[in-house]
């Protein structure tokens, strides 16, 4: 996914958010996760990934100007209670800290830095300090700042500080239409709302939403071809099947099957992308596995890129 315009919906977490977490025996930060993975649950994600910011500072780099933060993916299986779930949550994060300052682009090859890792992302940041007081000066300070673009599809924002969080919703108009965005800040507010009344509910028991409609797009032409030969056609997605029986030594691979049921995991991705690369001269975007982890949707991208690339050599 690459970067694109950003628009943004403010939200209102509400005043109960320290007090949810103290009982749950979680952070803030945790809770809000939890949430957001429960929600993408509901809206059918059966595995639903977020990428999280991390802070890299330390003692040694705490008074230096620098963006000291790294990227990593969180993958859950939202089950159980919401507080089953959540103190789930708090492990995998505990055991992802060991990592959080080695930049995944330079673990794994074939990811570029400025691409993003999900098409959801959250960032959370504590501020304990009063907002800085300028004699003789009317001012006003904005903690959450925007650039205008944003790499995601969505991206949950928090800053938590001595009035309260401040929260706004992050997203790209070309993907997600604005009422959508502000349905999915309402959804998660409700959640939270409610988990904080009800921690020891099932999910399932929860005020979950129905799946959010995704931004209008124009209907697809029924082509009369099979589903897998759409994007790409039999011949690119049996070279991608070829690649993927290599990598993961399977005598078997089928057009629609999932990378990850397979047992495939980052690693697998990567060497894929590799003997893409090398075969086809195409780079494909880490990201496309975790939107469409099948070969029908690599091969797919593929031949989007490869015609990409015709277009460029006919200018």
């Amino acid at each position: 996914m690459r970067p694109g315009p950003a628009e943004a919906v403010d939200l209102v977490l509400g005043d109960g958010l320290a007090d949810t977490a103290k009982r749950l025996k979680v952070t803030r930060f945790e809770l809000l996760l939890t949430t957001l993975h429960v929600l993408l649950r509901a809206y059918g994600n059966e595995r639903p990934v977020v990428a999280v910011d991390l802070s890299t500072r330390t003692r040694a780099s705490r008074d230096l100007i620098g963006p000291f933060v790294n990227e990593l993916p969180v993958a859950t299986e939202p089950r159980g209670t919401f507080a089953e779930f959540a103190r789930w949550v708090r492990g995998e994060l505990r055991a992802m800290y060991a990592y959080r300052e080695v930049p995944i682009a330079r673990a794994l090859g074939g990811i570029s830095p400025r691409s993003a890792l999900a098409p959801v992302s959250f960032s959370y940041r504590q501020r304990t300090a009063p907002g800085p007081v300028f004699a003789g000066l009317e001012t006003r300070v904005e903690w959450m700042m925007a650039n205008g673009a944003v790499r995601n599809t969505l991206h949950l924002q928090v800053v938590d500080g001595p009035g309260g969080p401040a929260a706004r919703l992050l997203f790209n108009p070309e993907l997600l239409s604005r009422d959508d965005c502000a349905r999915i800040g309402e959804d998660l507010c409700g959640l939270l709302l409610a988990a904080g009344e009800h921690p020891g509910a099932a999910l399932e028991d929860l005020p979950l939403p129905t799946r959010v409609a995704a931004a209008a797009q124009a209907p697809r032409a029924d082509t009369g071809l099979p589903a897998y030969a759409e994007g790409a056609d039999a011949g690119l997605i049996g070279e991608v099947c070829a690649i993927w029986r290599e990598v993961m030594a399977l005598d078997a691979v089928e057009p629609g099957d999932d990378l990850f049921d397979l047992g495939g995991h980052s690693l697998t991705i990567t060497e894929i992308i590799g003997r893409v690369r090398d075969r086809m001269g195409v780079e494909v975007p880490f990201e496309v596995f975790i939107d469409d982890p099948t070969p029908t949707g690599v091969a797919a991208e593929i031949a989007a890129l490869l015609g990409g690339d015709a277009e460029e050599d006919r200018c």
